[in-house]
């Protein structure tokens, strides 16, 4: 029985797309130890006739938050990006489709965590290569090429992991506000802007934070 001393846990029902390998990543992702806050969390799935329905957390979006208030409120939610992001990359899973949408904050918790795996990728390893454009405009790598190209144009090869490092490079500019140029994560940012083999991996990017991440 609930306590009204308990704070009440509220959850949402997300209906899986048809293609998409978001269960089987979740489920996945909930057998490995340890998990991380900043990644959603699956509480169960449901299958009806015709459909599968995931239960999840109901979280805070994130754009009641950002662009941040603060540079230590940014560099916070930098910090945790990049720690979920890292997870799903040590487990050689690819996001796809990081950006401000697919951010909520766990009141709980204190921390950001990423959500929507609609469109993630689990891969081979971190040098896979697949064709196809994933994610959002103006939040995808360049290399991904445009979501409008001709369908009969060859297909890019591209690099997932790379691709999330690009996105990740974004969101954190965002955070600090798009037009701030001086921001204490610039120089990382950069880095997470250049041509795919010169981007730091999320390992690097937090070792970054760390040593460089003052506010």
């Amino acid at each position: 029985m609930w306590r009204r001393d308990e704070p009440r846990v509220l959850y949402v029902a997300k209906r899986i797309r048809q293609g998409s390998r978001e269960l089987d990543i979740l489920e996945f992702l909930k057998k490995t130890e340890p998990r991380s806050q900043h990644v959603i969390t699956l509480v169960e799935s449901i299958q009806s006739l015709s459909e599968t329905w995931l239960i999840l957390p109901k979280l805070q979006p994130i754009s009641t938050y950002s662009p941040c208030s603060s540079a230590a409120q940014a560099l916070q939610f930098s910090r945790d990006l990049v720690e979920g992001l890292g997870h799903l990359h040590k487990h050689m899973i690819a996001h796809m489709d990081v950006k401000p949408a697919n951010l909520a904050f766990d009141k709980a918790a204190q921390c950001l965590v990423l959500l929507d795996l609609d469109t993630a990728i689990m891969l081979e390893d971190e040098n896979a290569e697949v064709v196809g454009y994933r994610g959002t405009e103006e939040w995808t790598a360049p290399e991904l090429g445009d979501a409008d190209a001709d369908e009969d144009k060859e297909e890019v090869r591209f690099k997932p992991i790379l691709a999330d490092l690009w996105a990740c490079g974004r969101v954190i500019d965002f955070f600090f506000g798009d037009e701030e140029e001086d921001h204490p994560l610039r120089p990382l940012t950069r880095r997470l802007a250049a041509s795919p083999g010169g981007r730091p991996s999320m390992k690097e990017c937090l070792k970054w934070i760390e040593l460089h991440g003052k506010g």
